[in-house]
């Protein structure tokens, strides 16, 4: 069942990212729902990735998330500490790059989930 939700998981964060980019990286009420999402997704992948069985490259999917989303948190709070002058949340905005870099591995973590599914890889 990890699999075929990671799919899901993976098309909604390039959502995710395609509407942080329309909006000029200015959040929206879907991207902190997202922000939620993924938290979830990655305490689930922990606890699927520490009591299933898996091998060969479903075993890497689960991974990839937690190493995205690690990444991703590392990256965010780096940005955070340059923005303390914020006087509040609605003056951030997601920089470009960063846009990017969650669509391309939302992209790319669905489209390796579909090939897990399918049993081609």
């Amino acid at each position: 069942m990890y699999v075929p939700v990671a799919v899901i998981v993976g098309l909604l964060q390039a959502t995710d990212s395609y509407l942080l980019f329309k909006s000029d990286g200015k959040p929206n009420r879907f991207n902190y729902f997202m922000s939620t999402t993924e938290f979830m997704w990655v305490i689930i992948s922990v606890v699927f990735l520490l009591t299933s069985d898996i091998s060969g490259a479903a075993f890497l999917s689960p991974i990839l998330f937690i190493s995205y989303s690690a990444t991703s948190f590392i990256v965010g709070t780096m940005m955070m500490k340059h923005l303390a002058d914020a006087e509040n949340i609605s003056e951030i905005s997601v920089p470009l790059p960063f846009i990017k870099l969650g669509f391309i591995f939302g992209i790319i973590y669905a489209f390796f989930n579909v090939l897990v599914f399918l049993d081609v890889l």
